[in-house]
């Protein structure tokens, strides 16, 4: 009888090094372009991936609580500007911390992700992530202007979105979502 190895519990991220497959000079390319980035630039950015993603599909709004809110008013919704400013904070964070300290990076946007299972009772689906994929990478600041500032963009939301793709399963997968019976096969 064989056993499966259990996870112990905040150990379900792998700690292991991590690669962003972002070239120096794409990280160079993302650090210059987001600072000339005004804060307006980057709200309007995230505020467009943010009304992208709920205009997709307009059952996302539900997972985001903002299913009562006319879309014509979206933008102007308090809800809507603190989630598009979540996802300011969490590229800021990566572009400033992936020439140097990729690790930190991947840690964290593995339980970003791992965090998303929760989002299941609101009727998050692993599907989403596609959409979210496509919504940022057709969203950048307006600095990203040219196509190689762009290529490092899509390469830095690949990245983003692969990290939390992997910290949500580690934490789908988790032992206490397994049957009796998996444990012991």
């Amino acid at each position: 009888m064989r056993r499966r190895t259990v996870l112990i519990a905040g150990s379900h991220l792998k700690k292991a090094s991590c690669q962003s497959g972002l070239t120096p000079e794409q990280k160079r390319i993302l650090e210059t372009s987001w600072v000339k980035a005004t804060p307006k630039q980057i709200r309007k950015a995230t505020e467009d991936v943010f009304a992208s993603i709920i205009n997709h599909d307009r059952s996302l709004a539900v997972m985001f609580r903002l299913d009562d809110v006319p879309i014509n008013r979206i933008r102007e919704n308090q809800a809507f500007k603190k989630h598009a400013a979540n996802f300011a904070l969490v590229l800021d964070l990566v572009i400033k911390n992936i020439p140097d300290n990729v690790d930190s990076c991947c840690q964290a946007l593995q339980a970003l992700g791992g965090q998303h299972v929760s989002l299941r009772d609101r009727g998050f689906d692993s599907i989403y992530w596609d959409v979210f994929t496509d919504c940022f990478e057709n969203n950048p600041p307006a600095t990203f202007k040219t196509d190689i500032d762009r290529e490092a963009w899509s390469a830095m939301i690949l990245f983003i979105l692969a990290q939390m793709k992997l910290g949500f399963r580690q934490v789908d997968r988790k032992p206490d979502r397994l049957s009796v019976t998996a444990l012991y096969q």
